[in-house]
């Protein structure tokens, strides 16, 4: 049986198809769809070569990741280990400051032994090879020596005055009210001297004593960054008052008050009483002066008898008052401090009315407490500072020549530096350069120098104060137990030197005329 012609071109097409499977061939009748199928699978498809490009970019992601966390746990040990380095037991360690030796690393200062008490009848006498040395240049106090032995002897008809001129370690009067009850144990007490007026500042306080001051008063001095009227006396305070009935009162014993004010043109006037007596009766309309009422103390026989004192401003003219005295034979220790205060503001006060009053006052020791402030304040160099306390002391000695003079270098201080775990305290290395230039120069302007840092336990030593209880959380300011403490060791370093000077200057027989004693 043959077959016919279109049977036979169908089968040479499928045998074309299967030789060579390629291509297309198209023979009418017959679809070429089933042959081009193989020709596609050929090509790969679009989903295919977008899928690895998605897998890689998932993984790119997953290492980037891995990579943000490793670093951060790398910065996470910096940190642990920052902490580790800067803490241990609550603030026994301190980093030093820029420019001191040895900056960035910890150091643990040596076990601190709290300093006993001073014994109120002084410690026994030294000899001048057993002398600690605490007070250097302890000849410059020979003058003040001298009063103390003559107080001491039994001459109690006159008043040694100490006067402390000081920040906010001195106006806290916790320092200077020790070191006055110390002082007046042993040689007689002299009673509170001068005081400011009323309440100039928030907290002002002279331990035995206490005031009262009604509204209207304006107190001058106390914010120093903006003292416009410089007449603001011994302490650099003033207070004014233009209204009749404004009042002061003041709580004290004594032998003797004196009440120091200004005159001024169209000035005011005001009345003194004691325990409701009139004193007297001070008018103010006058040309420009420093003056001062004074008045003696009535029942002053009876020892430590408390006197209720007020001044009253009566005319509703400018009264302006720059202080109070209240004293009696003995030993005065009077606190002359301003909060925030460096030595540089004494010579902004008016100078005319500083003198005088000083001049009055007649010490027989001064004592600069400053450098705190100083040491805050990037404005002063080693040279600057020098020559500006070098003024400061000339002027003081050119006022009162016999008075000596005695500068207390700056107490260590720290400053928190840094957040959160890496917090740290850091000590002030400005309170080095500062001390230096104190102790310079007293070095070359004939006062006598003690170094507080140095008897805290050295740089650092703030630190290990505030951890026993000794100074407050501000690492600047001490609590009321480390200012007793502080003053029990200056107080037995200035005896001490006191007990030397008397075995190298023995006492000569003398008579004091009557005339010659003051009260």
């Amino acid at each position: 049986m043959t077959s016919s012609p279109r049977l036979r071109r169908a089968k040479f097409v499928l045998f074309a198809v299967a030789l060579f499977g390629a291509g297309t061939y198209s023979t009418p009748g017959i679809s070429a769809e089933t042959p081009t199928k193989p020709v596609r699978r050929l090509a790969p498809p679009k989903k295919t070569v977008s899928k690895p490009k998605k897998k890689k970019t998932s993984s790119s992601k997953s290492a980037a990741k891995s990579a943000v966390s490793s670093k951060h746990s790398a910065k996470s040990t910096t940190a642990d280990a920052k902490v580790k380095r800067h803490h241990g037991p609550p603030l026994t360690a301190y980093r030093l400051g820029h420019g001191d030796s040895g900056a960035g690393t910890t150091t643990v200062p040596a076990p601190y032994t709290a300093p006993p008490p001073a014994i109120a009848t002084g410690p026994a006498p030294l000899t001048p090879s057993a002398l600690p040395g605490q007070i250097q240049f302890p000849e410059h106090l020979d003058h003040f020596f001298a009063r103390l032995r003559d107080e001491e002897s039994g001459d109690n008809q006159q008043t040694v005055r100490i006067l402390q001129f000081g920040d906010s370690h001195t106006a806290a009067d916790m320092f200077t009210g020790r070191m006055r009850s110390l002082f007046q144990q042993r040689f007689g007490n002299g009673g509170a001297g001068f005081t400011y007026a009323g309440h100039p500042f928030a907290g002002y306080r002279i331990l035995g004593t206490s005031r009262a001051q009604s509204n209207g008063w304006i107190d001058e001095g106390v914010h120093f960054t903006k003292i416009v009227n410089t007449e603001l006396g011994l302490g650099g305070v003033a207070s004014t008052s233009t209204s009749a009935g404004d009042s002061i009162g003041l709580d004290a014993p004594c032998a003797l008050l004196q009440v120091q004010y200004l005159n001024q043109p169209d000035g005011g006037s005001f009345l003194v009483t004691e325990d409701g007596r009139e004193l007297g009766h001070v008018s103010t309309d006058n040309p420009v002066s420093a003056e001062t009422f004074e008045s003696p103390c009535t029942s002053s026989s009876e020892s430590g008898l408390i006197h209720h004192f007020q001044v009253v401003a009566d005319s509703g003219r400018p009264v302006r008052l720059f202080g109070t005295v209240t004293e009696r034979p003995g030993t005065t220790y009077e606190a002359l401090g301003l909060n925030g205060a460096e030595a540089a503001l004494m010579l902004r006060w008016d100078q005319p009315i500083f003198t005088s009053y000083l001049k009055q006052r007649d010490p027989s020791l001064i004592v600069l407490a400053y450098g705190t402030n100083e040491a805050g304040n990037h404005n002063w160099t080693y040279e600057s500072y020098s020559e500006v306390l070098g003024k400061i002391v000339d002027m003081l000695h050119d006022t009162v020549p016999d008075a000596s003079i005695l500068v207390v270098g700056p107490p260590d201080r720290s400053l928190r530096v840094g957040r959160r775990r890496s917090a740290h305290w850091q000590t002030f290395a400005a309170t080095v350069h500062i001390s230096d230039a104190q102790r310079d120069v007293c070095r070359t302007h004939d006062c006598a120098f003690w170094d507080w840092r140095a008897r805290m336990g050295g740089l650092g030593s703030m630190n290990r104060w505030a951890s026993e209880g000794l100074a407050q959380q501000d690492h600047t300011h001490f609590t009321s137990a480390g200012y007793i403490q502080l003053a029990d060791l200056f107080y037995s370093d200035i005896i001490g030197a006191y007990e030397v000077w008397k075995g190298l200057h023995p006492a000569t027989p003398r008579t004091v005329s009557s005339a010659a004693r003051r009260p």
